[in-house]
């Protein structure tokens, strides 16, 4: 029964055929979608400022709302975050084996929690350099901005027992653990035209690294049909780490019109070019039911990809003391490549990604010195309902044992944030503290990947929870 089903895999393996985006589109989805990440008062909106700008965090959003600053500006993001990530759909499906027996796969998981992480969001400052209004020229703002745009702790459980009559029952059990970080450090030079257009454009260096960890077991339990010792089918502990540098360019306005209380913005991303090393090894305990008495298999690789180019359009309104954003990015999955040896990787057919859309809104009022925020922030999913994991394309893949592979769907982030400002000083600066609370919630189906034909999908949920303190002065 194994080996025909085995069978079976190689060959639906083999007539497959996408685009290869990274070693695989998976390896390089841990470091390509950002998080709702920086200063309290841009999380607490939704990271819906695009239009409203006078955020640190919009310098990676839309360069223009550096220069609506008209003063100087230093400030300083502290996190704290967990996640959970959970099954939704525990269950037991019916499958028949290559003898024409109906069985039986029960599935089940284990919600598994992080650990509670302290991070330093984001670091930068503004600078305000006034022109004299010689010109319609008003200011030329500098900035500069460390930010975490990734920041994920997860793992992801599963088992499940495979019962046919007259058959041995089988076990499986699989653990992946995932640890995702991109660093950007990003430098800004803007534009104040008259109070009413504002234009800039942000240069940055991104730092990424991932690593996901694990085992896969799939094994006869001792104890039936007379088997004294448990008998493994495949028994694998791995890990594969990403880690390597980019950079990327975005250029954005932001325009105001002189007597209305709407304002709207622009901008555009080019895709964030990253030079990486992939290293992948694995601990081989047993395959195909032979014993490999923990084979190391160890390899390394260097390669370049590129991430989606992303166009932002931003809308703003503000009345008295209250004002509402809305935002919309495309990510165009077109822009995207990957080059190992200066060679481009490609199959014939659909791509793994597609095209895809983020929204965000923020409402925000104040009242004295306190103010009041509201936001939320969707992202679509990028990858395609029909996306595959494909280990068949380069000698790197195909001696790797990692067959599971996640379709992330919806991300779903719901924000709440308090914020107040002081009265100005003697020296006329003022100080502010901002806090908001991020909540937000991931769906996604697991593909174990070792017998397609036959093995449950089973849907997963990935709720995670983020406080963010921002302490600041304007000066």
């Amino acid at each position: 029964m194994i080996g025909r089903r085995l069978l079976s895999v190689v060959l639906m393996l083999q007539g497959t055929a996408f685009c290869v985006l990274a070693q695989t589109s998976y390896d390089a989805f841990q470091v390509i979608a950002p998080d709702l990440n920086g200063t309290a008062r841009y999380i607490g909106m939704g990271g819906a400022m695009g239009a409203f700008g006078s955020d640190l965090s919009t310098i990676s959003r839309n360069p223009a709302g550096i220069g609506t600053y008209v003063n100087s500006d230093i400030n300083i993001s502290f996190a704290i975050s967990g996640s959970n990530t959970y099954m939704t759909d525990p269950g037991t499906i019916s499958v028949t084996n290559a003898d024409d027996y109906t069985g039986n796969i029960t599935y089940s998981s284990d919600g598994s929690r992080s650990g509670v992480k302290f991070n330093v969001e984001d670091v930068g400052f503004v600078l305000a350099l006034p022109t004299g209004g010689m010109s319609s020229l008003r200011h030329v703002n500098l900035a500069f901005a460390y930010h975490r745009d990734k920041n994920m702790d997860r793992t992801l459980l599963y088992s499940d027992d495979t019962r046919f009559p007259g058959y041995l029952t089988e076990f499986r059990d699989l653990r992946n653990s995932l640890e995702s970080r991109v660093n950007t450090f990003d430098f800004n030079i803007s534009f104040n035209h008259d109070d009413r257009f504002y234009w800039g454009m942000t240069f940055g260096v991104l730092s990424a690294y991932s690593c996901t960890s694990g085992h896969f077991y799939h094994y006869y339990p001792a104890g039936q049909y007379g088997l004294e010792e448990p008998v493994d089918i495949t028994s694998v502990d791995r890990q594969n780490e990403l880690y390597g540098n980019g950079f990327d360019f975005k250029l954005g306005f932001i325009a105001r019109p002189a007597a209305g209380k709407f304002r709207f913005g622009a901008s555009m991303s080019i895709p964030t070019a990253y030079s990486m090393r992939e290293v992948y090894k694995d601990y081989l305990y047993a395959k195909d039911g032979e014993p490999r008495e923990g084979t190391k298999f160890s390899q390394d690789t260097w390669f370049k990809f590129g991430t989606p180019w992303v166009v932002n359009a931003s809308l703003g309104y503000s009345t008295g003391r209250t004002a509402f954003g809305l935002e919309y990015d495309c990510n165009i999955a077109g822009g995207s490549y990957v080059k190992v040896n200066n060679y481009t990787l490609s199959q014939c057919g659909s791509g793994d990604y597609r095209t895809y859309s983020a929204i965000r809104a923020g409402f925000e009022t104040n009242i004295s010195l306190i103010s009041l925020r509201c936001g939320y922030n969707c992202t679509f999913p990028m990858f395609r309902d029909d996306a595959v994991k494909y280990l068949d394309d380069t000698e790197f893949n195909l001696n790797r044992m990692d067959l599971d592979y996640e379709n992330t769907g919806h991300t779903h982030t719901f924000t709440v944030g308090v914020g107040y400002c002081s009265r100005e000083m003697d020296f006329g600066g003022q100080l502010y503290v901002d806090a908001a609370y991020a909540h937000s919630l991931t769906d996604s189906n697991l593909h174990l990947g070792e017998y397609p034909e036959s093995d449950p999908v089973t849907d997963y949920r990935t709720s995670r929870g983020k406080f963010v303190l921002t302490l600041g002065l304007s000066f």
